[in-house]
């Protein structure tokens, strides 16, 4: 189109077949005033018109009234400021139908008006159909996560029922069940209803987070206290796994504005995750910080992962691995649930691993000092928060954390 306006405005010998040529497109000269002066045969393609039918008319014949200011703009644009300019516009055709038509307009500064106007119906029809359907995707997409959330939720009621008479059974509460194996049932009762708690816990806080129904609830924190509370929720199975567990932490100076749930869900996940895919050797959990930020590392001996399988990671359902060294299944969702609950805490979750050499897991969080923040400047202090992460992320973690991408 523009090469058309340019052997237009130039003059050159080729722009004389334009006028009578097949070409789809509708070519023009205007009076400075818009109106038609010379029009292509290719007009009856594009508006239903002969040429001589719209000789003398001004542009807005063949526009609807609702669009003809994008039209007049483009041609004040190229009268008034140099150049070229385009728009698009329904069009008004002879048989009474309206079409969708885009238009390029020039102007050479000695008041010589010259346009293109191109039929793009079906451009636009296909548009307006792709945009239909990713709303309607959206729209079901949205209607899903809410379902399963409700749904997930009205499972764990009857679910933890489940858990709690097995539990009683397991110790007895109310008398000897009379035979060893009702005691050997109630326990595998017992420990497959927190296995499937666990489960459906993790698909309803991916449920909220993708419905944002998700609320964070941020309080005074004792980081490096709440960390080793969950080394040692997990020091038992590492054990009984033949590994060991440590931790080198660095405390904070003062309390930390998180919310304790995720915090503790997430490290809790890593620790657990680590323990699954490590044959041998041991696990470190590492606490560090600087002014901005803190950095929770999960640092592992165990089987580690390649690069497709890195990729994978924090996609649901997707399991970077088969099943752990021990036989343990899993469904994709603890390190997807990590991921979607490091972002909402305006974190960040980095992940480093090399096949047979083990994994690194970094948590990366703001720190925000307890106190810090106050109902007055709830806003700028946001910001400021997302601020210091973006620049703790482009920036290297402490010497002990490098090398994670």
């Amino acid at each position: 189109m523009i090469n058309t306006l340019r052997s237009i405005l130039t003059g050159s010998c080729q722009a004389d077949s334009l006028w009578t040529g097949d070409s789809d497109d509708m070519i023009a000269l205007h009076h400075p005033d818009g109106r038609f002066s010379r029009i292509s045969d290719s007009a009856r393609l594009v508006t239903g018109h002969a040429p001589d039918a719209l000789s003398g008319k001004p542009l807005s014949a063949i526009i609807a009234p609702d669009d003809r200011g994008a039209a007049f703009n483009a041609l004040a644009k190229a009268c008034y400021r140099g150049g070229k300019a385009r728009a698009e516009f329904r069009i008004l055709k002879a048989d009474g139908s309206i079409g969708w038509a885009e238009m390029a307009v020039s102007a050479d500064g000695k008041g010589r008006v010259r346009s293109i106007i191109r039929d793009i119906g079906e451009r636009h029809a296909m548009a307006v159909a792709d945009a239909a359907a990713l709303e309607q995707a959206e729209e079901q997409a949205t209607a899903h996560t809410t379902y399963l959330a409700d749904l997930s939720h009205e499972i764990r009621t009857p679910l933890n029922a489940v858990i709690g008479f097995a539990e009683m059974m397991k110790h007895e509460t109310f008398g000897p069940l009379g035979h060893q194996k009702y005691e050997e049932y109630a326990g595998l009762i017992h420990k497959s209803g927190q296995h499937l708690l666990s489960l459906v816990s993790d698909l309803l806080d991916l449920s909220k987070l993708e419905a944002e129904r998700y609320q964070l609830e941020p309080q005074p924190t004792d980081i490096a206290g709440l960390v080793s509370d969950c080394v040692e929720m997990t020091r038992l199975g590492a054990e009984e796994a033949g590994l060991t567990l440590t931790a080198d932490l660095d405390a904070l100076p003062d309390d930390v504005l998180v919310d304790q749930k995720v915090l503790r869900q997430i490290v809790l996940n890593l620790i657990s995750n680590a323990v699954k895919f490590t044959r041998d050797g041991g696990i470190e959990v590492r606490l560090r910080h600087d002014r901005e930020s803190m950095w929770i590392s999960v640092i592992d001996t165990g089987i580690g992962m390649n690069t497709d399988q890195l990729s994978n990671i924090g996609k649901r359902f997707t399991k970077a691995q088969r099943d752990g060294v021990r036989g343990a299944k899993g469904t994709g969702l603890g390190l997807a649930l990590c991921d979607a609950l490091a972002r909402l805490h305006e974190g960040e979750l980095r992940l480093a691993s090399r096949e047979g050499e083990g994994t690194r897991a970094v948590l990366c969080l703001p720190l925000v000092a307890a106190g810090e923040q106050t109902e007055e400047d709830d806003d700028s202090d946001t910001a400021s928060v997302l601020d210091r992460l973006g620049r703790a992320i482009v920036s290297e973690a402490p010497d002990r954390e490098r090398g994670v991408a």
